[in-house]
């Protein structure tokens, strides 16, 4: 006679070969570590889904940088506020990318109800496992661009939904959202009234000094995040010391990590963005 096992032997035998098919199946996606900026026509794969009573635009001007700088918009009324990324390079596997953190830069129109922004991930390999951040950014209706980062830490995050393991979610993210989810943290986030302006958002690894464009390396390409947001006092990541503006302090941060000197006095004008280009593979320096 075969002993059977008893129903809850099994459930959990069921609920560990769920957690391990999209692990041995493998995700579709190659994650990279990279920024959306929304300046090439199109969402870049941002969606709000069936999100119910929520308009999802690209909006041409009037992002963080101004005039000319584009930025996606969500607007509900009385509904879920959200949006999430399926794409090629928002799936995958973060553990390989070493990557720790989404940042993106985030605005709340005046008159919008408080917004609680979380990020959430879906994983491994499926929407049936969510992890939330397990603390909330709250995002002022005031009209002004700040800049936020959600670590993807196994600590910052919370499994909300679902049965499954840290250690199997990184390797197999299957979507990235961004959702408004005030209070505890929980699977489905709640309705709300608001405008939300977001831009640049970036899948990066652990913060290097001089790595302006989150690639993992400190390079010419950091170089000319510098030169392009010189002067400016908008959030921006050239902001390296973090004192509020874009200025040489921020040259001399990337110059001492990347080894590069482009002018011998002080921080170089932007125009010699031309000549650094020339010597960029002998001044690259990977983590």
């Amino acid at each position: 006679m075969i002993d059977r096992p008893d129903a809850a032997t099994r459930r959990s035998a069921i609920a560990a070969l769920v957690t391990l098919l999209p692990i041995a199946c493998g995700v579709a996606g190659a994650a990279s570590l990279h920024s959306d900026d929304f300046a090439p026509a199109g969402t870049s794969g941002w969606t709000g889904g069936s999100f119910g009573g929520q308009i999802t635009t690209r909006q041409s001007t009037d992002g963080p940088a101004g005039a000319g700088d584009p930025f996606l918009q969500l607007q509900t009324t009385a509904a879920n506020l959200a949006t999430h990324n399926s794409t090629a390079a928002w799936t995958g596997d973060f553990s390989a990318l070493d990557a720790a953190r989404v940042t993106v830069d985030l605005r709340s129109e005046p008159g919008s109800q408080p917004l609680a922004m979380r990020l959430v991930l879906f994983g491994p390999g499926s929407t049936s496992f969510r992890w939330t951040s397990a603390t909330p950014a709250d995002v002022p209706a005031d009209g002004v661009w700040r800049s936020y980062e959600f670590s993807l830490a196994q600590e910052a995050l919370s499994l909300v939904q679902g049965v499954t393991t840290y250690e199997a979610l990184m390797p197999n993210v299957f979507r990235v959202m961004l959702r408004h989810d005030p209070g505890g943290a929980s699977a489905g986030g709640q309705a709300v009234t608001a405008t939300l302006g977001i831009d640049n958002l970036r899948l990066a690894s652990a913060p290097i000094a001089g790595d302006y464009n989150a690639d993992g390396a400190v390079d010419a390409l950091d170089y000319a995040a510098w030169t392009a947001a010189y002067g400016t006092t908008t959030p921006s990541p050239a902001d390296g010391n973090g004192d509020g503006s874009v200025d040489a302090a921020d040259y001399t941060l990337w110059r001492d990590a990347s080894g590069a000197a482009v002018a011998t006095h002080g921080a170089p004008e932007p125009a010699a963005l031309a000549l650094l280009a020339c010597s960029c593979p002998a001044i690259c320096r990977r983590r």
